[in-house]
Order: C-alpha cells, then structure tokens, then sequence
C-alpha cells in the first residue's frame, strides 16, 4: 500500500498515512489534533477570513436593513464576533467618543434625513439626544408628507395601492 506525506497546520508536524486512509479522512489535521481541530468555537485560520467563500470583507446588511460592521477585537460575552450599525461607527468617529446609550434603547440614536438606511454619508446623519427625539423627527416627517397628500402634491392611485408624486403639481 502506497504511503504518504501531509502537514497538519495546526502543529506544523510532517505526517504519514496510507493513501487509502488519507482520502477517507473528513479533516485536514492529524489524529492528535483532530479534537482540538474540530471543536466548536476554535478558530480555523484556512476557513477565515479572506480565505472563506462567505467573506464579504466584514460587513453585511441586517435584517432590518442597515450595514452591519464587524468591531475587530470585541467580541460578545457568549464569544460571538461583535457587529455595529455603520452609521453608528462613522458618528461615534465623528464625535471622537461612543454614542451614550442606555438599556432599552433610551440613549442617543442616529437618524436618516433621507430615509435610506445604507445612505451613511455624514451629512446625511443626526444625533438625537434619545428615542424620543428620534421619534419625533419621524412623526414630523409623517405629518409633512400628510399635508402633502391633502394638497394633491402626493396622491394615491387605488389600481395599485401605492402613493405617488404629482407630476402635474410639481412646478
């Protein structure tokens, strides 16, 4: 039976097998580093990072759409890799310090003149002191739009049930 060579990257040791045995093995470590390999939770360097088919440069978009960033070194204390709100970075580097929260959500909040959530252009950003100025900066947009509704610069076409612009209406 033909033998062969392979490094274990885990201990860097030259190891030899079968040829048989070596293309039957499930892992890429060697019989003394397999446990230590495949636990749960260990970091495998050849699957981080760049070298994983996943990576998408440590940013991806939440479910409730904003551009999430990976925070190198900080990490949850479950151990979970630790993720920001992009928009949340770029103020926080702005002001020079962390944005003051608090729990359930009472603390400074960044909002979206524009609406759009991956716009997190600087100009585009405001600090509100808490959840309740948030809130009222999106009331009053609810109301502006509102007034526009009543005077027929936004109207709403019952065929698809959507609003849209007047174009007539608009000078």
């Amino acid at each position: 039976m033909k033998r062969i060579n392979y490094l274990c990257p885990l201990c860097n040791k030259q190891q030899e097998t079968t040829e048989w045995r070596f293309k039957r093995k499930k892992t890429i470590f060697c019989k003394n580093c397999v446990t230590i390999g495949t636990q749960k939770g260990i970091k495998k360097s050849h699957l981080s990072k760049e070298r994983s088919s996943r990576w998408k440069g440590g940013k991806y978009i939440s479910s409730d759409g904003y551009e999430m960033v990976k925070c190198e070194n900080e990490f949850h204390p479950s151990g979970r890799q630790k993720y920001k709100k992009a928009h949340v970075l770029i103020m926080e580097e702005y002001l020079g310090r962390e944005l003051k929260t608090q729990q359930g959500n009472m603390g400074e909040q960044v909002h979206h003149i524009d609406g759009d959530k991956l716009n997190n252009n600087l100009k585009n950003l405001v600090l509100c002191k808490d959840t309740r100025e948030h809130r009222n900066l999106h009331v009053q947009l609810e109301k502006i739009s509102l007034d526009l509704v009543r005077r027929g610069i936004i109207i709403f076409d019952h065929s698809t049930n959507t609003y849209k612009i007047n174009e007539s209406r608009i000078t």
